[in-house]
């Protein structure tokens, strides 16, 4: 597992978890035994004592077109929903349209992609249907402006343009946020995904 954090925002980004088959080991139990080190490293390590939040980005199983393709991601959702309960934690989706930023500005292969963004608070709070608009503005000012940009090249100028482009980005975001901006459940996803296939088929 790799995950960044920064102390300024006391926010932690998990860039991507991978699980290897190991003979004898449920891969469900290797899973849980990596976020329970994880857990037991931001309760316990002084510098990240103070992370509140932790993010991560997953294919939307709504911007999917397949039932199979759809399937995959939502099982990916679950998946970390089901970790983060394991530690105490409640994961859930950011009900807007955030975009990855592109990787590379002078690859024309690179692409912003419609991913959803997760959250999970890392003390224990009342869940809520909703999530404070400002939180979320925090949230994609830190996915924008520091995560992204951070070590993006060794050239100052490509740095430059590079940071440009996300703050651009992040405005346009933040722009067409809604009100209220809804926090779902692995659940609502599901519902969500089972409604669009049944407007699908009913349209044929």
């Amino acid at each position: 597992m790799l995950f960044h954090y920064f102390p300024k925002h006391r926010l932690a980004f998990v860039a991507y978890m991978v699980v290897a088959n190991t003979p004898g080991a449920p891969p469900n139990a290797v899973s849980a035994n990596l976020c329970g080190t994880v857990s037991r490293l931001l309760r316990t390590r002084k510098e990240l004592r103070g992370c509140a939040r932790l993010i991560l980005e997953v294919e939307d199983p709504r911007k999917e077109k397949s039932a199979k393709k759809q399937d995959e991601c939502l099982a990916r959702v679950r998946r970390f929903c089901t970790l983060a309960e394991m530690q105490g934690l409640s994961m859930r989706a950011l009900d807007i349209d955030y975009v990855q930023p592109k990787l590379s500005m002078g690859d024309s292969v690179s692409v912003e992609r419609p991913l959803l963004l997760m959250s999970a608070r890392t003390w224990q709070a009342k869940v809520s249907a909703e999530i404070d608009r400002m939180e979320v503005e925090q949230i994609l000012s830190f996915i924008y402006t520091d995560l992204y940009p951070e070590g993006y090249s060794t050239d100052s100028l490509e740095n430059t343009a590079y940071r440009e482009y996300c703050s651009g980005l992040r405005d346009r975001t933040i722009s067409s946020l809604p009100s209220p901006i809804r926090s779902l459940s692995c659940a609502e996803l599901v519902s969500q995904v089972r409604n669009m296939r049944h407007k699908k088929s009913d349209a044929r």
